[in-house]
């Protein structure tokens, strides 16, 4: 996938194939992806970390 289109265009084509049900909890893949970051801090290289939540 190419940049922020094709995040987007892979997204709408997936939605044609699926059903959504909900409630979402959103909690714990942000915690992951929390977590995942601050491991990283012990390493000598700056990282950029993003989680893109498409609702």
């Amino acid at each position: 996938v190419d940049g922020i289109e094709g995040i987007m265009f892979s997204y709408e084509s997936a939605l044609r194939n699926v059903s959504l049900a909900g409630p979402t909890l959103f909690g714990p893949i942000i915690n992951k992806a929390a977590q995942t970051a601050t491991q990283s801090l012990t390493s000598d290289k700056q990282k950029y970390f993003v989680l893109l939540i498409i609702t």
